[in-house]
């Protein structure tokens, strides 16, 4: 068999002008910016989702236990959120000398 027409040759890569070259950062930023609006889209759409089975969640426990139970379950939390931090300050957790004054 006879060889293709490119077989021997070298691989030709196209030369870059001047115009190529005040083009690219724009290009690139181009691609940034469509990257960065992507990441965004997909993090409102991901809070989106999470606050509606926030909100689903909090809506059957309201039903099934009462408005007052979920209160008490809400001052719970938000007590164990502020003896969590001040327990860790407190302890040796962390780096060495962290925690003394």
């Amino acid at each position: 068999g006879r060889p293709g027409r490119l077989a021997g040759r070298p691989h030709h890569q196209p030369r870059l002008t001047p115009r190529h070259h005040r083009l690219a950062p724009s290009a690139q930023l181009i691609r940034s910016t469509a990257l960065q609006s992507l990441g965004r889209f997909a993090n409102n759409v991901s809070v989106g989702y999470f606050a509606a089975e926030c909100r689903a969640r909090v809506t059957a426990r309201i039903h099934s236990q009462g408005p007052e139970a979920i209160r008490i379950q809400i001052q719970q939390s938000g007590q164990l959120l502020a003896v969590v931090p001040v327990g860790a300050a407190l302890s040796d957790w962390g780096e060495p000398g962290l925690a003394s004054p």
